[in-house]
């Protein structure tokens, strides 16, 4: 399941610069009664003056719930409709290639070069996923068969989880 929420100090300014905001997600169909409630919790949870030490206390972890509660939501209507998105794609994509080692090296032997254009807005996944078709190893770069393209004064996708390190 991917994580596509995250929970932040609501107090201190987030290393990220944003923060989930549910007050703009507009929902329809069995979607709608789902995002409605999350929107209404969310409203009473700042509607409330607390401390810090209230919030530590159960107000985290009572969001933390709805939150998942929602993220199971999706998952399950996603295998009803046989759905997927793009971080579903990406993150079975590296299963599949961490976990079938004759698979990984079928598609190793396949590609005698791989160029990645844009290298720095690449994220973890998509690294993780390259990195195993050039040697088989996910964390390591391995071989000699990756060509990347790019300039990290153009980074734009931080948002999405490029990490300019990984350039």
């Amino acid at each position: 399941m991917p994580d596509i929420f995250k929970i932040i100090d609501l107090e201190e300014p987030h290393e990220d610069g944003y923060a989930f905001c549910v007050s703009g997600i507009q929902a329809r169909d069995k979607l709608k009664e789902p995002i409605n409630e999350i929107k209404k919790l969310a409203k009473e949870i700042d509607d409330l003056t607390m401390d810090k030490k209230a919030l530590a206390e159960g107000y985290l972890t009572a969001w933390n719930n709805a939150l998942q509660g929602l993220q199971d939501y999706l998952e399950q209507e996603k295998l009803k409709q046989d759905m997927l998105n793009f971080d579903d794609l990406e993150n079975m994509a590296i299963r599949l290639l961490k976990n079938n080692p004759l698979v990984c090296q079928k598609y190793m032997r396949k590609f005698k070069h791989i160029m990645v254009d844009e290298f720095q807005d690449t994220n973890d996944k998509q690294r993780q996923l390259v990195y195993l078709l050039c040697g088989g190893d996910a964390e390591e770069l391995k071989g000699r068969k990756l060509f990347i393209v790019g300039d990290p004064k153009q980074s734009i996708y931080a948002f999405r989880g490029s990490d300019i390190n990984s350039y």
